[in-house]
């Protein structure tokens, strides 16, 4: 990351005070098989029947192309269909596991 300092600037570094962090955006969800658990890589591709490839959690399941909303997703390692939204968990399920 390329960081730039205007002229006249201070070069004393602040941390993110606490209200600043409490505004922090959340975690992100794990995305996962809800079958097999396989999670899937950003380089991983879903088609369509448009003919679009994608990674289908960039867009919540949303064709780019189409606008075609695909309600089930197949996993690319065991096969099976599930719906798009069981393959999201939210990041403090397994906090305690």
């Amino acid at each position: 990351m390329l960081l730039l300092k205007r002229q006249g600037e201070d070069d004393a570094f602040t941390p993110p005070d606490e209200e600043t962090r409490e505004k922090a955006p959340p975690r992100r969800r794990r995305i996962r098989c809800p079958l097999c658990a396989w999670e899937p890589r950003p380089e991983d591709r879903w088609g369509c029947v448009c003919f679009c490839v994608w990674n289908t959690f960039d867009t919540g399941g949303v064709c780019p192309a189409c606008g075609r909303h695909w309600t089930e997703t197949q996993c690319l390692r065991c096969g099976e269909w599930s719906p798009h939204e069981a393959w999201y968990e939210d990041p403090d399920d397994d906090a305690g596991a």
